[in-house]
């Protein structure tokens, strides 16, 4: 394998290529029609792809383009080597937003093992750099299948090979996905206010199988929407089975908003099973019958963890006025703001939070939210960047900024050290009381 890596690395010095558009007849870089093709050519192939998602404005793209078809010259019968136009009206825009990274281009990802997690390249942009990451993922996903072959590795043996999953699991621990059975389905479903979406499954089903790390990773993207994703193991959880009429797996039962349910109140899931078709389904079900949750207010560091950490999250950090400025009144049409362009945005990488400006001087310095509140801030965690807002605090101006996100034409900033969050009290909902300053008599006494 080091030969091979050497070898190839040795080839892509001299390859010259013309530059030319990616997809054009004498280019080896492929294209996709849309996220259909893209799933099935990519995620639901056994083949290794390395994908860049780009803006043509971009001059950093174009300044990879030729680099871009050296690599797919050299990778060609190897790997596949592609490109996907995510800008701003960009024909596969759609792709990007369900599959890829929307914060900067050009992004570079490598879709070998896990295809739902691909790896994230953030090596330098030349051939040789690129190549070696690639062939290494290569490298990794050659060893792990001839491990769990018992053909290759570990001296031919079966004793590496990782251990079968436990009894009855459903590969579900970790995510946000709720567990369910007799025991909590009344708790967690029937007298839970937000929207469930509810699969039974069997750990023997083939469909189910395919279906669960779409569902987990929706259940993700529905964090804090008013919505939610469970799960029942139907071959355990038997009356429950029985109880909504389950004869075939996987089987989605849609609870409707509001407390207090019955089973009578589940219909069937009627959507799409790709992780973007379930999200724009729950989010279409908390408009009809439920309550989208609040914009959460930032009060601690447990809370800048809750709402902002985890990969491919950006988190909106919204500085309000103190509220002896604004009053209840000012600052919650501030929410509504919020509120509104959040729900523009619901589904996406976006997570919103607001805190009062200047109870948080540490992080507002490091994120540059010290000219005036109302301010708004993106913060990467995973990627340790950030960008604001420089605009006037409105709908459409955060909506153009969020857009600007997504199409990777915000510039961002390298965080150089994560900021401290302290923990505040919680606004009541009610005015701000004044602080009531002494009296000069009561300052001086008899001396006056």
């Amino acid at each position: 394998m080091r030969h091979l890596i050497s070898n190839l690395l040795l080839l892509v010095l001299p390859v010259i290529v013309q530059c030319m558009d990616y997809g054009g007849p004498e280019s080896n870089v492929q294209r996709f029609k849309d996220r259909s093709d893209f799933l099935d050519r990519v995620i639901n192939s056994d083949s290794i792809w390395l994908v860049q998602f780009y803006d043509p404005l971009s001059a950093d793209c174009k300044k990879l383009e030729k680099d871009w078809e050296g690599v797919a010259s050299v990778l060609k019968g190897i790997v596949h080597v592609a490109a996907v136009d995510a800008s701003d009206g960009g024909p596969e825009k759609g792709i990007a937003s369900e599959y890829g990274s929307l914060l900067n281009f050009p992004t570079i990802q490598i879709y070998a093992g896990d295809k739902k997690r691909p790896t994230a390249y953030k090596g330098d942009r030349d051939p040789q750099s690129i190549m070696q990451a690639t062939m290494s993922e290569l490298s990794k996903l050659l060893q792990q299948r001839g491990k769990e072959s018992g053909r290759f590795g570990g001296g031919g043996g079966g004793s590496e090979r990782p251990p079968p999953p436990r009894e009855g699991s459903l590969g579900l621990d970790g995510s946000k996905v709720v567990q369910l059975e007799e025991s909590n389905f009344k708790e967690k479903v029937l007298d839970n206010p937000e929207i469930g979406l509810i699969a039974f499954v069997a750990p023997w089903c083939g469909h189910c199988k395919t279906l669960l790390p779409d569902w987990a990773e929706a259940s993700e993207k529905l964090g804090g929407t008013g919505a939610y994703l469970g799960v029942v193991d139907a071959t355990v959880s038997t009356s429950l089975a029985a109880t909504f009429g389950v004869k075939g797996y996987p089987t989605i039962k849609v609870f409707p908003g509001g407390p207090s349910k019955s089973p009578s109140d589940a219909v069937d899931y009627e959507g799409g099973r790709t992780p973007q078709q379930i999200v724009q389904y729950a989010l279409a079900e908390v408009d009809r019958t439920g309550t989208p949750k609040e914009i959460p207010e930032l009060t601690g560091p447990e809370g800048l963890e809750e709402n902002c950490s985890g990969t491919n999250r950006i988190c909106i950090l919204v500085a309000l006025p103190h509220i002896l400025e604004t009053g209840a009144e000012g600052r919650n049409k501030y929410k509504d703001t919020i509120a509104t362009v959040a729900k523009t945005f619901r589904g996406t990488a976006f997570n919103f939070v607001w805190f009062e400006g200047s109870s948080q001087p540490d992080l507002e310095e490091k994120l540059e939210m010290t000219f005036g509140f109302p301010a708004v801030t993106a913060l990467s965690m995973d990627k340790e960047v950030y960008t604001v807002q420089r605009g006037s605090f409105s709908e459409r101006n955060i909506g153009k900024f969020l857009t600007g996100i997504t199409t990777g034409r915000q510039p961002t900033v390298k965080l150089q050290k994560m900021p401290e969050v302290y923990d505040v009290e919680p606004w009541d909902g009610e005015d701000g009381t004044p602080i009531e300053e002494p009296s000069l008599e009561d300052i001086m006494g008899d001396e006056l």
